[in-house]
């Protein structure tokens, strides 16, 4: 099948066109049912928009094959490449063809991209260039059958939203000038700038494989925290076996966004391919939106908000059915409006673990949506895998656009509640449930009680008290090692530093297996920075604990001098550090603090010297 090549006259000449149309495109979006034909693996697909489940700018146009269906945005579909961005989704957990007699019960999971009609990968008989069009694969690989063997496209339901650049959306795909090479190519919004070159001396916003392959660096024009401003939703860009993942830098400077194969397993394992992205600010209007921690909410360990605007809506576990996420969006309904879902990772420092290698998809169940989130290799939509609190990253995230109030334009990037010229506290107080669990919610896991594992929840926090407008999740925390998220973001040693106190004295946990003892408390960073509070009892035999605790946080840019394991002057005795301020007179100038900065059970003292010279430790 010939297809063309993008090229500088072409996008000139579609540029002039569209200047002299004047067009204004809204935010378009729509449902799409794509039903099979027989034989389900060859017979083009004949996909509809169910009434009333679109905005009057989005078309299904003919010419779609099994796993591609073209997508056009108003009257023609040769400017939408140029004009915006397209994000869709699967809107099914699961296929089941009715002619695969080999197929399991449970059916075959999908990963779903955004294609080109000009891309060598695409296959719709549209053909017209600067067209897009959503494109779907089998994912997985479980249960191999003779009509859908690994990777193979398939017909999902979908979902997508098409987000114009004239609107102010801020977004673009990166592409490969030959098809397989490097993505040396890029298409966006103004004022969004691209680089090729590989390694840490490019600085434009989008860095192709910036981490490692397919793992690229994304930063947006005016937003300076990515983690407390908004969500960036993105796909693969290609008619592959490929998805996108999306997470926010551990500091805040951007995103990275992560192709990754569809049924290769592993966290951080991801391949050069072409993608695309779009930023939707947090408090938008008319958009619903929710970054979602796997777990830690309450004595059942539910999901958490970390970060969220628009209506009101709720995300319970599903306990029927492992990695399974039910979300009801009050006054809405699967067929009034457009739910895209978004899955998280964190290859850049913040270590392994859930939930960097799975697929996420959704299906209508009522009112409701069922939001899976299955584990690569097997993806199967019955057997997920559950976020669990102790994990590094949030789990996914989410936009929901009704029918009835269309957004038209980004809502103003929100300025972030703190940063690194801010002082905030807050005061947590903890529940346990189980002393001797060591694992929390972890809800996947076979009882082992050697190893101090216990199924299902063992602590959980309540914000007792916080400064003005912060908004403090306990989601990422075990026994005594509490890292609660700040207004969407963990705060690492590069934002500032961190102490911690116990705010309770005596604490008796002898009911629920824990100790019966006073507490400590300090703060340490982990390998990535990321500050966590460390509690434990005060006999050295009782070890970590649960315990009510309070944090003060000081920003890098305060002015405040501080350091971590600072040089340590000669003490007065075994076992005393010092500490000494050049120009700073220990008993008259001010009050040092100190924290224990590791993951242990010791605690500081403080004391100036008396010739003024600095603080023993």
């Amino acid at each position: 099948m010939m297809r063309r090549t993008l090229n500088a006259g072409w996008l000139l000449a579609v540029a002039a066109g569209l200047l002299v149309c004047g067009q204004a495109l809204a935010v378009e979006y729509a449902n799409i049912d794509v039903p099979d034909g027989t034989p389900s693996n060859t017979t083009p697909p004949i996909a509809t928009i169910p009434a009333g489940q679109s905005t009057s700018g989005f078309f299904v146009d003919p010419g779609s094959v099994v796993g591609e269906i073209p997508i056009r945005i108003g009257p023609s579909a040769a400017d939408d490449y140029l004009g915006g961005v397209l994000i869709g989704g699967a809107r099914e957990t699961a296929r089941i063809p009715a002619d695969d007699a080999t197929a399991p019960l449970f059916g075959f999971s999908p990963s779903v991209a955004t294609v080109t009609d000009d891309e060598a990968s695409s296959a719709n008989t549209r053909n017209t260039s600067g067209g897009l069009a959503l494109a779907s694969r089998r994912a997985g690989s479980n249960v191999p059958t003779t009509m859908y063997p690994v990777a193979a496209p398939m017909n999902t339901n979908l979902s997508a939203a098409y987000f114009p650049f004239s609107e102010g959306w801020q977004g673009g795909t990166a592409t490969a000038s030959a098809a397989g090479s490097f993505l040396d190519t890029f298409n966006g919004s103004a004022g969004i700038t691209f680089s090729p070159t590989t390694g840490q001396t490019n600085t434009s916003n989008v860095r192709p494989s910036y981490f490692a392959a397919g793992q690229n660096f994304v930063s947006i024009p005016g937003v300076s925290d990515t983690r407390q401003q908004g969500i960036l939703l993105a796909m693969s860009a290609t008619n592959k076996e490929d998805f996108a993942l999306v997470s926010t830098t551990n500091d805040g400077d951007g995103f990275t966004v992560e192709t990754k194969n569809n049924h290769v397993d592993g966290t951080g394992a991801g391949e050069n391919n072409p993608f695309s992205f779009v930023f939707l600010p947090l408090g938008t209007p008319n958009v619903t939106m929710g970054v979602m921690w796997g777990a830690g909410g309450g004595p059942t360990g539910e999901p958490q908000a970390i970060l969220k605007s628009g209506a009101n809506f709720t995300m319970t576990r599903e306990t029927s059915q492992t990695g399974a996420y039910r979300l009801h969006i009050d006054g809405q309904t699967p067929s009034s409006g457009v739910l895209v879902v978004q899955g998280d990772s964190s290859p850049n420092g913040a270590g392994g673990g859930l939930p960097g290698d799975n697929l996420v998809t959704y299906r209508a169940d009522g009112n409701d949506w069922i939001i899976i989130s299955d584990d690569l290799p097997t993806a199967n939509a019955t057997v997920g895998q559950n976020g669990e609190s102790g994990d590094p990253t949030p789990y996914f995230q989410f936009a929901f656009m009704p029918f009835n109030a269309k957004p038209t334009a980004p809502g103003a990037t929100p300025a972030p509640v703190w940063n690194k010229s801010s002082v905030w506290g807050y005061r947590m107080n903890m529940t346990e449930i189980n002393g001797k669990d060591n694992a929390n919610d972890d809800f996947n896991a076979t009882l082992d009680e050697a190893n101090n594992i216990y199924p299902g929840v063992g602590v959980y926090g309540t914000t007792a008290a916080s400064s003005p407008n912060l908004n403090v999740v306990p989601a990422n925390m075990n026994r005594g090692d509490p890292r609660p998220t700040v207004n969407g973001a963990n705060p690492t040693t590069r934002d500032g530093m961190m102490f911690a106190t116990i705010s309770e004295g005596l604490r008796d946990n002898s009911a629920t297996n824990g100790i019966n003892d006073y507490g400590l408390a300090g703060c340490y960073p982990t390998a990535a920075g990321l500050w966590t509070v460390a509690t434990s009892g005060a006999d050295p035999s009782t070890g970590e604990a649960n315990l009510n605790y309070s944090v003060a946080f000081f920003g890098a840019n305060t002015g405040f001098q501080m350091g971590t394991n600072p040089t340590a002057t000669v003490g007065t005795q075994p076992g005393v550090g010092g500490v000494t301020l050049a120009g700073v007179n220990s008993q008259t100038d001010g009050v040092l603090m100190a924290n224990n900065g590791g993951n242990e059970d010791n605690f500081v003292t403080v004391t100036p010297r008396t010739d003024g010279s600095g603080w023993d430790v």
